[in-house]
């Protein structure tokens, strides 16, 4: 994961479980369309209390180009929890393999930006964070 904060680059490299719930609907015979979120596992057990992000993939695309190959994207909304929750939005895609009706494997690169501003508060640190960062995943297709 790459992540920026208050103009500084700070590179971690860590893996970390993440399940992603979601539904998607049949368009037509070659397009999907649904929604998700992707949560952290360790945020499951301690909502919020991790430092970690969430993600709501709000509108989430998919186009099977071929009986095994479909390319993805999505928009979203993301919350950042930290001492001040930081609110933002997200986009992200990538291609993924079926490997029979309901299984398939799948690779995306997301891109996050939050901030927590408050125009209400003018007190309140200013801190915009920027995240990106690599996704591989087991999908199951009910």
């Amino acid at each position: 994961m790459h992540h920026r904060q208050r103009g500084i680059d700070i590179e971690e490299n860590k893996v970390r479980p993440t399940l992603q719930f979601g539904v998607m609907r049949e368009i037509n015979q070659d397009w999907s369309m649904g929604t998700g979120v992707d949560v952290l596992v360790k945020d499951i057990a301690s909502w919020g209390d991790s430092g970690n992000l969430l993600m709501w993939r709000v509108a989430n695309f998919e186009y099977q180009f071929s009986p095994n190959w479909a390319i993805n994207g999505y928009g979203g909304a993301a919350r950042y929890y930290r001492e001040t929750s930081a609110w933002g939005y997200g986009v992200g895609g990538g291609l993924q393999y079926y490997l029979n009706d309901n299984l398939s494997i799948a690779a995306d690169i997301n891109w996050t930006d939050t901030d927590t501003s408050d125009n209400w508060n003018p007190e309140l640190t200013h801190n915009k964070d920027l995240f990106v960062w690599g996704t591989v995943a087991l999908r199951y297709r009910f």
